[in-house]
């Protein structure tokens, strides 16, 4: 039997034409689903890289890109909050990195170098306490719980799946509420450290009224003697406190990498703006 090719079975024109797009379609959807997950993944993992990359140190301490984040916008939303309206040149609607500050610096730049001071004050002051083993006292431990209380709040409250969700629209999608409460820590342990080396200043009615008559100009004003007595003594342990902070954390030398930083910006702060 001469053996003979079976018919090729030929489709419609139209239907392999129309197959042919689904399946081009469907093969075009899962590679850049593919692709999604990997540049998505890919994305991510350079975020996290960049997230716990060492920005400022000192010493055995390191601050990374994920802690000055909440530094930073800290800094950032008090100015704009608090004192926005009388900054000339600033506009909070606008990002502050499209916003010139003075010929050479943006608002960011101004931002962070406001930002890197309040980092150097608080966390020097931070280790000072920890190596005078100063330990948090009992109202600031309560004020920082009830701080990171109300944060777990307001994230359920809103609608976040969790804390570190709220957070990430709040200081940018690096921050976790394990970071978080180590900033917030610190900045409490600096505050109380530094209400302590305030409060334990002694000063004498004799040192107040020697201080007012070396500054007498500045105290003119004054209805009575004892209003003057009483403003000279705050200013001298305004000015003694002041000699002691610099002393506290003048040993405390830190570094900052310029070229490391990444600022990283809530989502949806400046959509479309």
């Amino acid at each position: 039997m001469t053996q003979q090719e079976l018919p090729v079975r030929k489709t419609p024109k139209s239907r392999s034409r129309k197959t042919a797009i689904v399946l081009t379609l469907v093969i075009v959807l899962l590679v850049c689903s593919v692709a999604g997950l990997v540049l998505g993944a890919a994305a991510r993992h350079r975020r996290e890289t960049a997230a716990q990359a060492p920005v400022v140190t000192c010493g055995d301490f390191v601050l990374t890109n994920r802690d000055l984040s909440y530094y930073y916008w800290s800094e950032y939303f008090y100015f704009a909050n608090a004192v926005g309206e009388n900054l000339p040149g600033f506009d909070a609607s606008v990002r502050p990195d499209r916003q010139m500050y003075d010929d050479t610096r943006t608002w960011q730049d101004y931002f962070l170098e406001r930002t890197l001071i309040t980092v150097r004050d608080t966390v020097s002051m931070a280790l000072a306490a920890r190596a005078a083993d100063f330990m948090l006292p009992e109202d600031y431990q309560s004020a920082y719980e009830r701080v990171l209380s109300q944060f777990d709040e307001a994230a359920e409250e809103q609608g976040y799946s969790d804390t570190d969700a709220y957070l990430r629209a709040s200081f940018g999608p690096a921050a976790t509420r394990e970071s978080f409460a180590q900033y917030l820590y610190d900045t409490h342990l600096a505050s109380a450290y530094s209400d302590e080396v305030y409060e334990a200043i002694d000063v004498s009615g004799e040192d107040a009224a020697a201080y007012r008559d070396l500054h007498e100009a500045d105290y003119a004003d004054c209805q009575s003697e004892s209003e003057a007595l009483g403003e000279a003594a705050d200013d001298l342990r305004s000015e003694q406190y002041q000699n002691l902070f610099l002393s506290l954390t003048e040993p405390y030398l830190f570094q900052v990498d310029y070229d490391a930083i990444v600022l990283y910006e809530p989502a949806g702060l400046f959509e479309a703006k």
